[in-house]
């Protein structure tokens, strides 16, 4: 059965009402058209600055629509643009920024602008549209967000003492061995780093990637920064060179091995963050990153010379954060370099740590000495002594001399407060 309907002309019930859009970023006046009797304002008011020196964001400036406000016809009205509050040029000026200010139309809607943070020392941000977030609190207890304004905007955050860390440390380097004819070079210390990404973005070393950030509260945290180890003399086993393991709360960074003595012989060398290596004649280096630990915190110490060579005495170069060390080659050649190390800009500069030392060599027409690593501070193989908080191997020597001192190790951390 069909369907009922209208036949015939179409008669309109209702006129079609007209709506106009204006859009303010500055402030302005608007005009009513002759007719109108309400409108609906759409405002925010401008953002808070933040303040400095560890200091809270600023809070959003606030939002809300205002429906079917009434309106005379053929009338101006004042619009006023909140502007953003000022930033804090800490340190070159106040600690605190400034609040935003209030967007209005007309004396029908007012909306607030957002509070300014709070900085260190300070009591919460100020309240706002949104409130500021609360400022460092660096004896206690956080503290809070202030207040915004109901219907407009929310609270700000309260601050904490510490979050999401990022760390860098190495343990001291491995001393170099003593010689009556030809010593391996000290193992850097053993080098771990988290990802740049939790603390700020930075260019962290190749042992950073895919470390997640070590977690922290608001509380005390040991730190160990080892000394380097000594460098050997004549009848000192080499495990006398052995590096001090650096320490922050969980993680630690094994000391380096120290470069095998001529005197008396040991045998398998010296372990550590990265092995010390081994000297002419005693086959492979020390084994590297020991404890082990993912990713490796370092590498073995490189091989001595193989025996029944002549004439020649090619010691192993330490092993290095990101290399093992150079082994010493048979016939008049060179002792092994040190390992090359690991470079982070968790201290805001590139910066290279960790490197294995190249060992001491003799030959009757000259002393065939390794080469330090190519980064990382560790020492070269006549005796030279690793950098201070590099964490290099100490170089390696010959002739009855005294190997070189492994450098220090280091802890560095890299936070962000929240």
């Amino acid at each position: 059965m069909a369907n009922g309907g209208i036949i015939g002309p179409v008669n309109p019930t209702s006129k079609k009402i007209k709506k106009t859009i204006r859009t303010f970023s500055a402030t302005g006046t608007f005009t009513t058209t002759p007719a109108a009797t309400s409108l609906k304002v759409c405002s925010a008011a401008g953002g808070g600055g933040g303040s400095g020196d560890k200091g809270g964001g600023g809070g959003a400036g606030g939002l809300k629509t205002f429906a079917d406000q009434p309106v005379c016809g053929n009338t101006p009205y004042t619009v006023t643009i909140g502007a953003g509050g000022t930033g804090s040029p800490s340190p070159a000026g106040p600690l605190l920024g400034t609040d935003g200010a209030n967007t209005t139309f007309g004396s029908i809607t007012t909306v607030c602008g957002g509070g300014r943070g709070g900085a260190t020392g300070d009591t919460a941000g100020n309240p706002g549209g949104s409130g500021g977030g609360g400022g460092f609190h660096d004896a206690g207890g956080p503290y809070p967000g202030s207040p915004g304004v109901c219907g407009q905007g929310n609270a700000g955050g309260a601050s904490n003492n510490v979050a999401s860390p990022g760390a860098c440390g190495s343990g001291s380097g491995g001393g170099g061995g003593a010689a009556n004819a030809s010593t391996g070079g000290g193992g850097g210390g053993g080098f771990r780093e988290s990802s740049g990404t939790a603390s700020g973005c930075y260019t962290a070393s190749p042992l950073g990637a895919c470390v997640s950030a070590l977690p922290v509260t608001a509380q005390g945290y040991p730190i160990a920064v080892g000394g380097g180890g000594a460098g050997g003399t004549p009848g000192t086993p080499q495990d006398a060179g052995k590096g001090v393991n650096s320490s922050f709360s969980t993680i630690t960074s094994t000391g380096g091995g120290g470069g095998s003595s001529e005197s008396p012989v040991i045998s398998p060398e010296s372990p550590g963050g990265s092995g010390g290596g081994a000297r002419y004649y005693q086959g492979a280096g020390g084994i590297g990153n020991t404890p082990p630990v993912s990713p490796p915190q370092g590498q073995p110490g490189g091989a001595g010379s193989p025996p029944g060579t002549t004439g020649n005495y090619p010691s192993g170069g330490g092993g290095g954060a990101t290399e093992g060390g150079g082994d010493g080659g048979p016939g008049p050649s060179p002792s092994g370099r040190g390992g090359a190390g690991a470079t982070t800009s968790i201290s805001a500069s590139s910066t290279a740590y960790a490197g294995g030392a190249g060992a001491g060599g003799y030959n009757p027409g000259g002393n065939l000495f390794g080469a330090a690593s190519p980064c990382g501070t560790g020492g070269a193989g006549n005796g030279t002594a690793g950098t201070t908080n590099r964490g290099g191997g100490g170089g390696g020597t010959n002739c009855s001399a005294t190997g070189g001192a492994g450098g220090s190790g280091i802890v560095i951390i890299r936070y962000k407060f929240q």
